[in-house]
């Protein structure tokens, strides 16, 4: 089974208009993906694309449109490009070698360093001498000129249009960094990467789009900085199980299930079951009672029980006190997203009250039914618990300018179809404005069946409800 997009590390590119973004892309991809031309704007929508590097596996690569795009559809452009930034786990900073730094692509590093991006640098037209203001600041290690934090997480200046510096219109260095001679064409091979903080400048590569010079040394820095970290997202069942071990999978299959296949969480699941060499049972929730028992008389009763959310209640009677149990939700969003905050955050159902809001989020675009989990189940359920009348608001995407103090909680999907670095971004803006945020799993586990505690046992160390406190 092929590795889901949403499961790969994410490579970013990003940079001014005509930097050659869209020209490192069909480089490393070796393909002529997308259009370039000397033209503003060409590149539109972000582009991704599923690639192989070599030596280490498949990750995401996006091309985004130039971040100094102007107009009001250059705007749209600027926000979606963002967007893309935020979920990266790591950004291409594509620049004309040739040229002197720009302010504003000292706000693209200042953003990339407030979001805690480690990103590297791909100078263009290699063929040319390096600008030396430019090579000065990528050896001192001083672009973009300030730690981060400096100007606070919402002052990075990319939250809108950028006008022009009148004071430094060319891009020059400020007086307190001191620029000495250097040879033109000497590059440092690489940055040493931060031992204490996972942003900051990983490599500075050369690249020539037109002669393809370049592109082995920039496959080998991206090897580099993927070997070296945890990029890629646990799979579903790490540290769960052993060879051996025998698993109940419990798969409803009703309307909302698509016909003929499994849904993602659960052929992903029950694949990397079968990698680990255990043994599986994949049933419907009738089957849990009669299933179990002939386990248990078999003398190879199940390690674990894993269960959709929407089953948890029906699953559980059928099953006895000590048996571990968790759900399909629940294990995404310990791969996905920061686990013991979402747990945290359940703890905010308890002080809500007439008129707050609550926001679901989602990321999928699935066909709404009668009865869909975002919409009607999930608001259904906490109006039940709180006894509160509250106001729902439903979004698929989650932009930089988003207000969470808007907001009493936020209740986000599972995340399947969703990249770790996605949800922990949200997470973040969440948590900094002090707004709880928790996920369908979780809600549906302690409202429905009353038992998030044990169904969060098997995931956490220590799963107390003062956990959640």
């Amino acid at each position: 089974m092929s590795v889901s997009m949403s499961s790969v590390p994410r490579i970013v590119i990003t940079g001014l208009c005509n930097a050659g973004k869209s020209s490192v892309f069909n480089l490393l991809l070796q393909s002529e993906v997308t259009i370039v031309h000397s033209q503003k704007g060409t590149t539109t929508d972000p582009v991704t694309r599923r690639w192989e590097l070599p030596g280490f596996g498949p990750v995401a690569l996006t091309d985004t449109a130039g971040l100094n795009d102007t107009g009001g559809l250059g705007l749209s452009r600027h926000r979606t490009a963002l967007d893309r930034l935020a979920a990266a786990d790591l950004v291409l900073m594509i620049s004309p070698g040739n040229q002197p730094p720009q302010p504003r692509e000292t706000e693209i590093l200042r953003h990339i360093t407030a979001l805690g991006k480690p990103w590297m640098a791909v100078l263009t037209h290699a063929a040319r001498p390096v600008h030396p203001k430019k090579l000065a600041l990528l050896e001192s290690g001083s672009w973009p000129f300030e730690p981060p934090g400096a100007h606070g997480p919402n002052s990075t200046g990319l939250s809108g249009p950028w006008p022009a510096d009148p004071q430094n219109p060319a891009g020059d260095l400020p007086p307190a960094v001191s620029v000495q001679p250097r040879t033109p064409h000497r590059v440092p091979e690489e940055v040493p990467r931060s031992s204490s903080a996972p942003f900051g400048c990983q490599s500075v590569i050369q690249v020539d789009n037109p002669t393809g010079q370049g592109y082995h040394q920039a496959v080998q820095a991206l090897q580099r900085f993927f070997s070296q970290g945890d990029s890629n997202a646990s799979s579903p069942l790490e540290g769960l199980l052993e060879p051996g071990d025998t698993i109940i999978l419990v798969t409803p299959q009703d309307s909302g299930a698509p016909a003929g296949r499994l849904i993602k969480p659960q052929a992903e699941t029950l694949r990397d079951a079968l990698d680990r060499d255990c043994m599986v049972l994949t049933l419907g929730v009738s089957r849990v009672s009669q299933a179990y028992r002939r386990l248990i008389q078999s003398g190879a009763g199940p390690r674990l029980v894993i269960t959709d959310s929407q089953a948890f209640d029906l699953v559980r009677d059928q099953l006895p006190d000590d048996q571990p149990l968790t759900s399909f939700s629940l294990i995404y969003a310990r791969i996905r997203g920061d686990l013991p905050e979402f747990y945290k955050g359940i703890s905010r159902l308890e002080s809500l009250k007439d008129g707050d809001r609550v926001l679901i989020l989602e990321n999928c675009k699935h066909h709404r039914q009668n009865d869909d989990i975002a919409t009607r189940q999930i608001p259904a359920l906490l109006r039940h618990y709180t006894r509160a009348d509250l106001e729902f608001s439903f979004s698929r995407h989650l932009h930089g300018d988003a207000n969470p103090r808007d907001y009493a909680l936020a209740v986000h999907c599972g995340g399947c179809m969703a990249h770790r670095q996605e949800i922990l971004r949200r997470q973040r803006l969440f948590a900094r404005c002090g707004v709880g945020m928790t996920n369908f799993g979780m809600v549906l586990a302690h409202c429905r069946g009353g038992i998030l505690d044990r169904a969060m046992a098997p995931l956490l160390p220590c799963s107390s409800p003062e956990r959640r406190l």
